[in-house]
């Protein structure tokens, strides 16, 4: 065999295994996304849906009823934090004003944490800093209130004091004012 001939045959064989080891990475990098709809590994991975921030490969596949992530997703966009697609803070203005019900959400007597529910059902909590310098144990089950401008962010509340149990959810961080709406409540 000419030396010409061998070498063309090594170059194709160290083709072949470079092309298919390049082939098994990518698939293998494909299971994560495809295990995981909210794993990421950069913000261009992540992208709006109905259902929120969700991977390029679950965006358009998922089908939900829209959430409220889903809902203000294009105007906050997502963004990946801890290999996980967020949404972006919510700031002020982006969403104008939360209509809903103030309430005492259930934990047990160390910890005290207070929640808003909007009309649409979609849940809050409501920052320590806030409800302190509310009275809110006033505004609880007293009718539906309108928050204007709120600031949204996503972060772990604590539920339980015994058990150490943190939930993830969004949390209302600041507001420009609260109007009251109506005596009844709207939920």
């Amino acid at each position: 065999m000419d030396s010409k001939v061998k070498i063309l045959i090594g170059a194709l064989i160290v083709g072949l295994v470079l092309i298919s080891s390049w082939w098994i990475w990518k698939n293998q990098q494909i299971q994560k996304y495809k295990a995981d709809e909210k794993y990421c590994q950069r913000d261009q991975d992540c992208g709006c849906s109905t259902c929120g921030c969700l991977n390029f490969y679950w965006k358009d596949k998922m089908e939900c009823v829209t959430t409220f992530e889903g809902a203000i997703c294009d105007k906050v966009g997502c963004v990946c934090k801890d290999n996980q697609c967020v949404l972006a803070e919510v700031k002020p203005g982006v969403i104008s004003s939360l209509r809903g019900v103030f309430y005492h959400i259930p934990s047990d007597p160390t910890v005290i944490v207070y929640g808003f529910r909007t009309c649409g059902g979609y849940e809050f909590a409501i920052n320590p800093k806030i409800y302190r310098s509310l009275n809110i144990s006033d505004l609880k089950g007293e009718g539906t209130f309108e928050i204007i401008n709120p600031v949204i962010s996503r972060g772990k509340v604590r539920l339980h004091g015994y058990e150490q149990m943190f939930v993830e959810m969004y949390i209302i961080t600041s507001f420009e004012k609260i109007n009251k709406i109506s005596e009844s409540e709207c939920i």
